[in-house]
């Protein structure tokens, strides 16, 4: 039983990410520890749900049973019982939210309506990338993180580094034009970036321009946005999420220090007779006997 019910939450959790829900509270319980337990509802389904001491403390206002809320959570399975649940994040009452967030939620309903979110039109990441893009500002540390990872990890990849502004007024409208750049580059990924900042410094990257562009660009994209507990939308739209623009390298690229022991340990075995090269349409490749 274990094992499925294991098995089920690693297919939960690996196929919905993030997401704002919107529902009417019942039966909040508030706890000494501090973690709240309630079930969100509408007129079709219900959920139970839980909301962790370090996200309560954050929230506005604590919802009356029957409030309307929003909420940022995580579809998970707790494991003990077999049961669905969401763990929640954030929590907006409808009430209150403000005209950026409603702003977001009409971007995020049309981005969704468009299949734009569907796992199945995610691409992978090339194996050893020849030559990246980084769309970012190049006057934080962002650049300095992804080069870095680069220089430890594969220093043999060429970057090309497009800056933009990330933040203020004017800046989708040079993400935009910034990743337009990218498609004339011949890259075979690109990295679009910022450093972390209060939520509503990344509204750039929940512009519709701005995903609708990184949706249909020609390579694969990662997006690394803000901080880990921080979803925008272009990160539901890219192909690869990472945490930060440091993980997104290190999603990029490989480690060179990892293919090195396995050519290390090709060696030994080819020396020990363990496997043959064989010529395979003009390359020499390792091929086990």
């Amino acid at each position: 039983m274990a094992e499925v019910t294991h098995a089920l939450k690693s297919m939960v959790e690996g196929t919905i990410g993030q997401v704002w829900i919107k529902g009417e509270v019942g039966g909040l319980k508030r706890y000494q520890s501090g973690h709240w337990y309630f079930t969100l509802r509408d007129a079709d389904a219900q959920i139970r749900c839980v909301m962790w001491r370090s996200y309560a403390a954050k929230a506005r206002e604590i919802p009356s049973d029957g409030a309307e809320v929003y909420v940022r959570a995580r579809p998970t399975l707790w494991e003990e019982r077999g049961e669905l649940r969401l763990s929640v994040v954030a929590l907006l009452p409808t009430a209150t939210l403000g005209a950026q967030e409603s702003a977001r939620e009409r971007v995020r309903l049309a981005l969704e309506g468009d299949g734009l979110f569907a796992l199945d039109r995610k691409r992978s990441l090339p194996n050893v990338p020849g030559r990246i893009a980084v769309v970012t500002s190049i006057d934080g540390a962002v650049l300095h993180d992804i080069l870095t990872v680069r220089h430890e990890r594969w220093p043999h990849t060429e970057v090309i580094v497009v800056p933009t502004r990330v933040q203020g007024e004017g800046a989708p409208e040079e993400v935009v034009r910034a990743l337009g750049v990218v498609e004339q580059l011949g890259v075979e990924v690109c990295i679009l970036a910022r450093g972390g900042g209060a939520r509503e410094d990344l509204s750039v990257f929940d512009d519709e321009r701005v995903c609708r562009v990184v949706a249909r660009m020609a390579m694969p994209v990662v997006s690394a946005v803000g901080h880990e507990t921080d979803i925008a939308l272009v990160d539901l739209v890219a192909d690869r999420r990472a945490a930060t623009p440091s993980a997104a390298a290190e999603l990029v690229l490989p480690d060179q220090r990892s293919i090195a022991g396995q050519v290390d340990q090709l060696a030994i075995r080819l020396a020990q007779g363990l496997v043959r090269p064989t010529r395979l349409l003009g390359e020499r490749i390792l091929r086990s006997t």
